[in-house]
């Protein structure tokens, strides 16, 4: 029976992809972590993010009723 030889080590398998490859995946991974990042701060940002805590939940209440409700949390 003629079995596959095994791969080797990691570096050696790392070695063997070209430099190309790890310069596009390096800016793609850039790139989706700035349009997470990005959008993180977007949806925290807004105040029915501080009211999904069970912890804040009254107060969120509180500020939707109030005359203030037109201005977000973060100002």
């Amino acid at each position: 029976m003629n079995l596959p030889r095994p791969l080797g080590s990691l570096a050696g398998l790392l070695r063997s992809v070209p430099v190309r490859m790890w310069g596009l995946t390096a800016g793609l991974v850039a790139g989706l972590g700035l349009i997470f990042m990005a959008t993180a701060m977007e949806v925290s940002s807004r105040p029915a993010f501080c009211g999904s805590c069970h912890i804040m939940n009254p107060y969120y209440e509180s500020w939707k009723q109030s005359s203030h409700k037109n201005i977000a949390c973060v100002e």
